[in-house]
């Protein structure tokens, strides 16, 4: 039973270490696409007033417009990646947490039913 608990113990650490990894993994992602919308929303408000300044001076607009509305969708698909990412960044953190338990209750199982024999035994 010592070794079941010892083999079932190293085991979940190694679930462990491949979900923290799965978790950067996510996390370096989760930055970049919200580096990337940060650089999109300059990007946005940079066009919006080159086309209010066109648009003041009656000039021709409708490739601002064009642009204005590429950025918009490509946003639009950022913050849709952005939130299934923060989701499943979520569902990471509840799965380590999980496994990081059931560690423990095996670690305290394997702690109170195999005591630790002192030297003088």
């Amino acid at each position: 039973m010592n070794k079941k608990l010892q083999d079932l113990s190293k085991l979940l650490t190694i679930e462990l270490f491949k979900k923290r990894t799965r978790l950067e993994t996510v996390k370096k992602a989760l930055s970049t696409i919200e580096h990337r919308l940060q650089q999109i929303q300059e990007h946005i408000a940079k066009i919006s007033l080159t086309r209010h300044k066109q648009f003041l001076c009656r000039s021709y607009t409708h490739e601002y417009d064009q642009h204005l509305e590429h950025l918009q969708r490509e946003q639009t698909s950022l913050y849709k990646q952005h939130q299934t990412l923060k989701t499943s960044l979520k569902d990471a953190y509840g799965d380590i947490q999980k496994q990081l338990d059931q560690r423990k209750i095996i670690e305290k199982i394997h702690d109170s039913k195999y005591p630790i024999k002192s030297a003088n035994n």
